[in-house]
C-alpha cells in the first residue's frame, strides 16, 4: 500500500481495520444519522441534542463488551463535527451527489483573492492592536455569513456549481477568520 508516493506497510489485522472504517464511513449517512434531511440549513439545537442522545447510547462503558457497536463514539462525533461546520457539511452534501471537491479548489475571482490577501495582511498588521482585530474579525464574520447564505441559496436551488464556487470562497475567508 502506497501514501503520498510512499510505501507503507500494514499488519494484515490494521489493514482490515482500515478497510472497516473506510467501508462504514462510506454507509453511514450523517443526515440520517442525526434524523435530518438532506439539507444545508439545519437546526443546530436539533443536531446538539441528537449529537447528546446518540453519544450516550453508544457509549462503550453502555455496550456490551462481546457486541461490537453499530456505531463508535469516534464515528458519531466526526458526523457532528461535519453537520456542524456550514464548510464540512456543504463539501459532504457535495460527496453525496457524487460531486466531490478537490482539496485544492482555487478561487480565479481575482478581486476576491485581492481582498482575502488584504485582509491577511491587515490581520498581519494589527497584530498587537485589538480594536483593528475586533474589527476585522467582524467584518469577515459578516461576509462568511453572506456567504454561507449564498451557498444555502445555492443548494435550495439545486445549483451544485454555484455552491462549490462558493464553499471555495468559504474556505478562504474561514482561513482568514482562524488568523484573527
Amino acid at each position: 500500500m502506497s501514501f503520498l508516493g510512499r510505501q507503507i506497510f500494514l499488519r494484515p489485522q490494521a489493514l482490515s481495520q482500515c478497510l472497516y472504517y473506510s467501508a462504514r464511513r462510506q454507509l453511514v449517512n450523517y443526515f440520517k444519522l442525526f434524523e435530518s434531511d438532506v439539507t444545508y440549513d439545519l437546526d443546530p439545537k436539533h443536531l446538539d441534542q441528537r449529537y447528546k442522545r446518540l453519544q450516550f447510547e453508544f457509549h462503550p462503558d453502555k455496550a456490551n463488551s462481546s457486541d461490537k457497536p453499530l456505531l463508535t463514539s469516534q464515528e458519531i462525533s466526526e458526523a457532528y463535527q461535519t453537520l456542524k461546520s456550514p464548510l464540512k457539511r456543504g463539501l459532504y452534501m457535495l460527496d453525496l451527489e457524487g460531486r466531490g471537491m478537490e482539496e485544492d479548489a482555487r478561487i480565479t475571482d481575482l478581486e476576491f483573492l485581492e481582498w482575502i490577501m488584504d485582509m491577511n495582511s491587515e490581520i498581519d498588521d494589527s497584530e498587537n492592536n485589538q480594536v483593528k482585530l475586533k474589527e476585522l474579525h467582524q467584518e469577515l464574520t459578516a461576509v462568511n455569513d453572506d456567504t454561507v447564505s449564498k451557498i444555502s441559496s445555492c443548494f435550495n436551488n439545486e445549483d451544485l456549481e454555484g455552491a462549490k464556487s462558493e464553499l471555495v470562497r468559504l474556505r478562504y475567508i474561514q482561513n482568514c477568520v482562524n488568523n484573527v
